[in-house]
C-alpha cells in the first residue's frame, strides 16, 4: 500500500477517536475513559504530524470524480441546516438559559445605538459586565441589524468554513473522510448536545479555526495575518502560537513575507478594537483569568458539574487548586512555542506549524479551568 495512504488511514483513526470520544462515547463510557482518549488522541495527532507529516502534493485527484465534495456538501446543508430551523423555533433565547448570546444581542444594540458598549448590563442577574473581545460579538450585529436570530451567525459562520474545507478537497475520498466526521459531529450535536449552536456563539470561533488552519496549510501571508488577528481578537488560546508562528515564518520567507503578515492581522486588529471601543476595557481583558478564578471560589457548586462531566482534567484539581492549573496551561503553552521556533530550521514542511497548533489546542482546551464542552470541539474543528 502507498505509504501516503498508510499515513492518511493512521490519522483517520485519531481524529476518529477524537471525535468519537467528545461525542457519542460519552454517553456510553465512562467520563475518564473519554477524557484520557480525547487528550491522547489529541496529542497523537499533534506529535504523529510533526514526526510523519503528509505533504499535500502527494495527494492525486480523479478529474471525473471532482464533483463528489460539491454532493457531499449540498447533502450536509439541506441535513443540518433544517435541524436547527426545528431548534431554533422551539427554544427562543433566553439569558436565564445561557446568557452569552443575549449579553452579545446587547452589545450589538449598543453598539448601532452609538453607546459604550463594555459598560454593565442591569437587566441580566443582579448585573453583569460585558466580557467579550471584539471578533467575538461583532459578527453578530448584522443579525441585530435586519432583526434575525443571532445563532444563525454562528450556524452560518461555521457552514461557510465547512464549504471552505470542500472547495479545497479535489480529491473525492478525502472528501468522504471529512464528510464522515463532520457528519459524525452534527449528528451527536443535533441529537444530544444542540446548545452548541442553540445557545453559544462558539460557532464563530469555529470559523476563525478553520480559517486560520487553510491559511497556514496555504501559506498565504495576508490571510494568516487575518485569521490570527480573528482568533487573538476572540480568544486568547493561540497568543503565544501566534508569536512563534511569525517568526517561523520570518525565518523561512523573511522581512516581506512578514511585514505582509503583520500587516494585515495589525491593521485588522486595529479596526476591530477601534470601532468597538474595546481600547477602554483593555484592563478587563487582561484581568479575565483572574475574574474566572474569582468566580469559581466564590460558587464552587456551581461549576463544579461542569468540570466533572465534561472533557479536560480540571476535575483531577481540586476547585481551590484552579490557579495551578492555569499556571501550568501558561508555562506549557510558552514551552511549546519555544520548541516550536528552535525545530522549525530542521522541520519545514507543510505540517509543522500545523501539528503545534493543534498540540497549543489539545494543552489549552484540556487545562481549561471551566471546561465546557462546547469550548472543547474548536481542537476537533482543527483535527477534522
Amino acid at each position: 500500500m502507498n505509504n501516503y495512504y498508510i499515513r492518511v488511514f493512521i490519522l483517520f483513526v485519531l481524529v476518529l477517536i477524537e471525535v468519537l470520544s467528545s461525542t457519542f462515547w460519552m454517553d456510553t463510557m465512562p467520563i475518564e475513559s473519554c477524557r484520557w482518549l480525547y487528550l491522547l488522541s489529541g496529542l497523537g495527532i499533534s506529535f504523529y504530524l510533526m514526526l510523519r507529516p503528509i505533504h499535500r502534493e502527494q495527494s492525486t485527484s480523479h478529474q471525473s470524480l471532482r464533483w463528489i465534495p460539491f454532493i457531499l456538501l449540498l447533502i450536509l446543508v439541506l441535513w443540518v441546516v433544517p435541524s436547527f430551523y426545528k431548534i431554533y423555533i422551539s427554544n427562543a433565547l433566553d439569558y436565564t438559559h445561557a446568557d452569552m448570546l443575549p449579553v452579545i444581542r446587547v452589545m450589538c444594540n449598543r453598539w448601532l445605538q452609538h453607546e459604550y458598549v463594555y459598560s454593565i448590563i442591569s437587566d441580566f442577574w443582579n448585573g453583569t459586565t460585558p466580557i467579550y473581545l471584539p471578533a467575538m460579538w461583532m459578527p453578530f450585529i448584522p443579525a441585530t441589524l435586519f432583526s434575525f436570530d443571532l445563532r444563525w451567525i454562528t450556524l452560518g459562520l461555521m457552514c461557510i468554513g465547512i464549504i471552505f474545507i470542500f472547495l479545497r478537497k479535489n480529491n473525492s475520498w478525502i472528501a468522504l473522510l471529512f464528510f464522515l466526521f463532520i457528519g459524525l459531529w452534527f449528528d451527536y450535536l443535533i441529537h444530544n448536545r444542540s446548545e452548541t449552536f442553540r445557545l453559544s456563539q462558539e460557532g464563530v470561533v469555529y470559523f476563525y479555526m478553520i480559517i486560520l488552519v487553510l491559511s497556514i496549510y496555504y501559506e498565504q501571508s495576508i490571510f494568516i495575518g487575518i485569521s490570527i488577528a480573528l482568533c487573538l481578537l476572540s480568544r486568547y488560546g493561540i497568543v503565544f502560537f501566534a508569536g512563534g508562528t511569525l517568526f517561523c515564518l520570518f525565518i523561512k520567507y523573511g522581512m516581506v513575507y512578514i511585514r505582509k503578515t503583520i500587516l494585515s492581522g495589525g491593521i485588522l486588529g486595529l479596526v476591530f478594537m477601534t470601532i468597538s471601543g474595546a481600547w477602554y476595557n483593555m484592563n478587563n481583558f487582561i484581568g479575565l483569568p483572574n475574574q474566572y478564578l474569582s468566580s469559581i471560589s466564590q460558587n464552587q457548586s456551581k461549576f463544579l458539574s461542569v468540570v466533572n462531566e465534561s472533557l479536560g482534567i480540571a476535575s483531577y484539581f481540586d476547585m481551590d487548586q484552579t490557579s495551578w492549573l492555569l499556571r501550568i496551561m501558561v508555562i506549557l503553552l510558552i514551552l511549546i512555542t519555544i520548541v516550536m521556533v528552535v525545530c522549525y530550521k530542521k522541520n519545514r514542511h507543510g505540517f509543522y506549524l500545523l501539528a503545534f497548533l493543534k498540540l497549543t489546542l489539545v494543552i489549552f482546551y484540556n487545562l481549561m479551568i471551566i471546561p465546557y464542552q462546547y469550548l472543547m470541539y474548536s481542537s476537533i474543528i482543527v483535527s477534522m
